[in-house]
């Protein structure tokens, strides 16, 4: 990804910017099979992996706010003292982690869940208006 990145800006063309999408299923069975508690020192430990990524992606490539590279974490049923719902309820700030969602349409599991849930995307404006 690194070597694709820097023939692309080597070609004089604007490289895609990366973040890092994190599988929190990686996450009970490095500890021990418990949630972790991501708001702790010790949850956070956890994520050492994160940093060896940023190492091998060259700050110029990384996606950022602020200089701070993105991260985006899966399903928060894999972490405690955490919850889901930024894509129905907006943005989620708990210490120093933040969740965002770009809307939501479950038709095609509402039949199963019962409840049908629809927070209009509105062509990326949602998505947008969550990071701002």
């Amino acid at each position: 990804m690194v070597q694709a990145e820097q023939a692309v800006a080597q070609a004089g063309q604007r490289a895609t910017k990366i973040e890092m999408f994190f599988d929190t299923t990686s996450l009970m069975p490095a500890n021990n099979g418990v949630r972790p508690d991501l708001t702790t020192a010790a949850g956070k430990s956890l994520f050492g992996m994160i940093h060896q990524f940023f190492t091998v992606v060259p700050r110029q490539f990384w996606a950022t706010i602020d200089g701070r590279p993105i991260l985006v974490l899966y399903y928060a049923q894999f972490v405690a003292a955490y919850a889901w719902g930024a894509s129905v309820f907006g943005p989620m700030i708990i210490g120093d982690v933040a969740a965002i969602g770009p809307g939501i349409d479950n038709l095609a599991v509402a039949e199963s869940q019962g409840r049908h849930i629809v927070v209009d995307r509105s062509c990326g404006d949602l998505y947008q208006r969550e990071w701002n």
